[in-house]
């Protein structure tokens, strides 16, 4: 991710930006707001994306590509827990997950 700025000799940039008062230092936040929000806050960029790019489609498609991703991100979690699928299983994922579907519902009022 950090690629262009070491090409370019501008990574001190990323580090002041890190060392700036205006945020708060990583151990004073809560493990959720670090871990699992950024998944939730991914997952509904997603699905208001999806339904942005295909909004004026068939309502099918439009469901198709919205909701694929929601489904198959709450199966791997669900098969991380069961020891299927490699991960840590964590409920502050799934919590974040169903969060984001929810705010997506009413957003979008589907």
């Amino acid at each position: 991710m950090f690629w262009p700025f070491k090409a370019t000799n501008t990574l001190f940039l990323i580090d002041f930006i890190r060392e700036s008062p205006i945020f708060p230092a990583k151990d004073v936040l809560p493990e959720w707001m670090i871990y699992s929000l950024p998944d939730g806050m991914w997952l509904l960029s997603y699905m208001l994306l999806m339904e942005a790019i295909w909004d004026k489609e068939d309502r099918k498609i439009r469901i198709c590509f919205v909701w694929s991703m929601p489904l198959l991100i709450m199966i791997w979690e669900v098969m991380q827990y069961m020891g299927i699928m490699s991960g840590t299983w964590d409920i502050g994922d799934m919590l974040a997950y169903i969060l984001a579907i929810i705010l997506f519902v009413k957003m979008t009022r589907l």
